[in-house]
């Protein structure tokens, strides 16, 4: 795991530094940091080291999200467990209340469905969210709003599995 605070670190170690998650490391460094080891480390079009890249109430303080989600990616090992998960307890509405009162802090909101599969397509990603928020594309987007949860993985042509077809404008249905 990886976080800038060195706390927010520490606690994940405690709780999860044994049993099943016993040889995953746990890092307090920068998102900069890791994409620049992971480049001297000779990450490129075969993917990354990272079976897992979760933005956990953290994507909107990155003023660019569609470059900061690219570089997620390259992250990620080409395998069909691979995921890049975007996440807010909070929903994509209190973020954009946040930004609009610490704009300063706040540099993005969260991408839409749309954004989303813009970003992923390219990338070799598909976009899938959990099925409790809905299947219509309209009422995922409604449920974002509140609690944001969305899984990027690599479709079949990049190491992944292809699931259903997206919903026209929209995310696939159901998360593993």
């Amino acid at each position: 795991g990886v976080d800038l605070s060195s706390r927010m670190v520490e606690v994940a170690r405690q709780a999860h530094g044994d049993g099943a998650l016993a040889a995953a490391a746990f890092y307090d460094r920068s998102f900069a940091d890791v994409l620049a080891e992971e480049v001297a480390a000779g990450a490129g079009a075969e993917g990354g080291r990272h079976d897992v890249v979760l933005f956990n109430g953290a994507l909107q303080f990155f003023a660019d999200p569609v470059a900061t989600l690219q570089q997620a990616a390259g992250l990620l090992r080409r395998s069909p467990h691979s995921r890049l998960v975007v996440a807010h307890v909070s929903g994509a509405a209190f973020v954009e209340r946040e930004r609009q009162e610490n704009p300063m802090t706040v540099l993005s909101t969260m991408p839409t469905l749309a954004e989303l599969s813009a970003i992923a397509g390219p990338l070799g990603l598909q976009v899938v969210t959990p099925s409790f928020l809905g299947t219509e594309p309209e009422k995922i987007e409604a449920a974002l709003r509140d609690f944001y949860l969305v899984v990027l993985r690599w479709d079949g042509e990049h190491g992944g599995v292809d699931g259903a077809p997206p919903p026209e404008g929209g995310a696939a249905e159901g998360v593993e």
